[in-house]
């Protein structure tokens, strides 16, 4: 469950960030 919990913040996080970027270009 940790690991499932850990991988889903990442995710969330990395897609924050990609569509973070897309919005900055």
């Amino acid at each position: 469950m940790k690991m499932i919990k850990r991988g889903f913040a990442m995710a969330t996080i990395a897609t924050m960030f990609l569509s973070g970027s897309l919005y900055a270009d």
